[in-house]
This record gives structure tokens, sequence and C-alpha cells, in this order.
């Protein structure tokens, strides 16, 4: 799973996690009643792994563990879960876990320090344009920027391939009706020829006689 350590009502400012999260929470608990950090899960992930509210689960980390003479030893702690979140988005909801920032600096060893900052402009599709210019001036090339369209690219892949295969189907759809159209109003054609002659010798115009069986295919 990927845990997020994140100041909630910060959160609330720039994403709409806190919406989706049941029971409401104005923050999460960095101490529980019983001393554990508490953790809000993604529904899909708690449903795998058989946890609710109030349960116990364990996590596992490699990030700031401890050497021992065989290697590194995995850093286990167990956090108390707290609240669901529920998404709409399968990817998030089965893979996504939030703790306090103060807990997960604790956890993965961090100090103050932290890993990234959520920024949220008025212009959505502008992410990768903005996330260039907030790069730019820092000068620094061991930072990068990710944005919600990089993050979704298969999302995005997706679609576009189906908008193209939609595209050719109704072309397909309309060009087989504007066919069969066409091809009625030629046999009605050839065989009212009698008919178009006799119009015509009464005094009918082309135009006439094309807006006639028009409005008859019509």
């Amino acid at each position: 799973m990927v845990v997020k350590g994140v100041d909630l009502r910060q959160e609330r400012i720039v994403t709409t996690i806190g919406r989706h999260i049941e029971p409401e929470l104005d923050s999460i608990p960095r101490v529980t009643a019983d001393g554990a950090p508490g953790i809000v899960l993604g529904s899909e992930l708690a449903a795998r792994i058989g946890a609710r509210v109030g349960d116990k689960v364990g996590l596992v980390s490699m990030v700031g563990a401890p050497t021992a003479a065989m290697g590194f030893t995995p850093k286990i702690r167990s956090f108390r879960v707290v609240a669901l979140f529920t998404s709409g988005l399968y990817t998030y909801d089965s893979s996504f876990g939030f703790t306090a920032l103060e807990s997960a600096q604790d956890f993965f060893g961090f100090g103050d320090a932290v890993t990234g900052l959520e920024v949220k402009i008025k212009d959505m599709f502008a992410a990768v344009r903005v996330a260039d210019e907030i790069l730019k001036p820092l000068g620094r090339p061991d930072l990068r920027a990710n944005n919600w369209i990089e993050l979704n690219r298969n999302l995005f892949t997706w679609m576009k391939l189906e908008k193209v295969v939609m595209f050719v189907i109704l072309t397909l759809i309309v060009l087989v009706a504007a066919f069969n159209i066409v091809s009625t109003l030629f046999m009605v054609v050839l065989e009212k020829r009698r008919d178009i002659g006799v119009l015509k010798a009464l005094g009918a115009t082309d135009s006439a006689v094309l807006r006639i069986f028009l409005w008859k295919a019509s």
C-alpha cells in the first residue's frame, strides 16, 4: 500500500479526500486511546485484508529500517484504523492509506522533513505547465513534480483510444446510413423515370423534383 502522512485540515484545501472519509474526522489522531497512531484505509484495501474501523493493523516498511548483522530489519508498527475512505476510484481505494503527518515522519524516520507538497490550481488542465513553472526557479535537478494527468496516464490513454474507436464506429454507421439513403433514392428515381418525365412535361423544375424525392426519403 501507499501510506501518506498528511495534515487533514490542510489536505481538505487541496484534495477532496476529507469528504469521502467515514466516519468524519477533523484530524487523524497521532495517538489513539491505546497509544497506537491512527490510520485511514481505502475501503477496497480494508475489505481485502478484512479490517474494519477500530481494528489494529501492522505496517511493515524498509524505509528507515535499522541495520542488523544479517542486513536490514523491516520496521514494523501497529496502527489503529480510525476511518475508511471511498473515492470511487479502485486504484486509490485499494492501495492508499492516510495517517497523521507526524506519525508518518516518525515511522519512516524523516524527522521534520516531508517528501512532497501538494498544490491546487484554478485551471486543472494547466497542471503540466504549472509543474514546470514551479521547478524552474528552484534550480534543483533532484526535485521532480507530478501532476494528476501524469499520475492517471493509463486512464487517459484508454479514454483517448476509446474516443478514436467510437469515432471510427460512428463514422461507419453514418456512411452505411448515407449509402442506404442514396441507394434508395437512386432506385426510386430509376423506377419513377416515366413519372418524372410527366412532371417535367407539366413544367416541374429539376429542384422541385429533387425536393419531392428528398421529402419522400426523410
